[in-house]
C-alpha cells in the first residue's frame, strides 16, 4: 500500500472555513474519494460526524498520470466551529493505493504559527514586514492580520503568510497574526519629528498627568492651545471647546449653512463647529 499526500488549507477566524487541495504524486488509476468530518462528543465517550462520497467516473481520471496536467487531484472545503474537530480525506485507487490526510483542530494549530517581524520602529511613511515562517507539511494556513490602532499604523499588504504594515502617525500600536485564535503580537512604535517638535511646546504641562495625552490630542490636531506657549490644563471646557472638538474629530467636514444660534458671531474659530453640530445633531 502505498501513502501519499500533502495539502493547503486556510483556516479563517475561531470559526473558520478552510479551502484544501490534495496533491499525489503517483500514476494512479482513480477509483473514489472519501471525505469525514468529525467532531469528538463527550457525553458520547467518543467522536461522532459525517462522511461525503465521490466515485470517478469520468474516463479522464481513471487515465494514469492524469491529475498531474492539472497540478491537483481534488478540493474541497471544511469549516471548524469547536476545539474538538477533525477532517479526514482520503482517496483511493484501483490497485488499493490510499492517500489520507488530516487536520485537527485544537491546540495543534499553534504549531503552525511561529511569526517574525524585521523591525518594531517605524518613521511616518516607513514599512515593517512580519512573516509567518512555521514549517507546514500538513498545511499552509492563512494568517488573520489586524492592527490594534489604525491611526498609528496600517495594513498596505498581506498574504496567507505575511503582512507588511506602514507607519501613519505618531503612537503606539499592536500588529496580531491570528490562526484560529491562536497568534502572535508585536508591538510597533511609530515616531514622527513634528510630535518631537512638540514635546516642551507648552510650558504649563510638564509633570501634569494629562501631558503626554494632551500632546498627542495636539499632534493629531484636536486642540491647540490657549496661546502658543500654553495649554492651561486646568481650565474649564467651555460648550464652545466641546464642540470645535467634536468637530475636529470629525474631520472638520465643510460647513456651507450657518447656524441659527444668534450668539454665535461669524468668522470664530467656533463658528463652523457649531454650524455643523447643529446640522448633525
Amino acid at each position: 500500500m502505498t501513502t501519499s499526500s500533502s495539502i493547503s488549507s486556510a483556516i479563517t477566524g475561531v470559526n473558520g472555513r478552510g479551502e484544501y487541495t490534495k496533491y499525489i504524486s503517483e500514476d494512479w488509476f482513480y477509483d473514489c474519494a472519501e471525505d469525514y468530518f468529525l467532531e469528538y462528543v463527550p457525553e458520547e465517550g467518543g467522536w461522532l460526524g459525517g462522511r461525503y462520497s465521490v466515485v470517478y467516473m469520468n474516463d479522464a481520471l481513471r487515465t494514469p498520470g492524469w491529475h498531474k496536467k492539472y497540478g491537483m487531484v481534488e478540493g474541497g472545503r471544511f469549516t471548524f466551529s469547536s476545539e474538538k474537530q477533525r477532517f479526514i480525506s482520503t482517496s483511493f485507487d484501483y490497485a488499493g493505493n490510499v492517500s489520507a490526510l488530516m487536520i485537527e483542530s485544537g491546540d495543534s494549530f499553534q504549531e503552525c504559527i511561529d511569526l517574525t517581524i524585521d523591525t518594531k520602529t517605524l518613521g511616518i511613511g516607513e514599512t515593517a514586514t512580519l512573516k509567518n515562517v512555521a514549517e507546514n507539511d500538513v498545511f499552509t494556513p492563512i494568517v488573520r492580520w489586524t492592527v490594534s490602532d489604525p491611526t498609528v499604523a496600517e495594513i498596505v499588504e498581506s498574504g496567507n503568510d505575511f503582512c507588511i504594515v506602514r507607519g501613519i502617525a505618531h503612537g503606539t500600536t499592536t500588529v496580531t497574526g491570528d490562526l484560529y485564535g491562536r497568534g502572535e503580537s508585536f508591538e510597533i512604535q511609530v515616531t514622527d519629528p513634528a510630535y518631537e517638535a512638540l514635546e516642551g511646546k507648552f510650558v504649563d504641562i510638564a509633570g501634569h498627568w494629562a501631558e503626554d495625552e494632551i500632546l498627542n490630542a495636539t499632534y493629531r490636531g484636536w486642540f491647540q492651545g490657549m496661546d502658543a506657549t500654553h495649554f492651561v490644563p486646568n481650565a474649564s471646557t467651555t460648550r464652545a471647546m466641546m464642540v470645535t472638538t467634536l468637530y475636529r474629530l470629525a474631520g472638520s467636514p465643510e460647513v456651507t449653512e450657518k447656524s441659527s444660534f444668534t450668539d454665535v458671531p461669524e468668522n470664530t474659530w467656533y463658528t463652523d463647529a457649531v454650524a455643523w453640530r447643529s446640522r448633525t445633531a
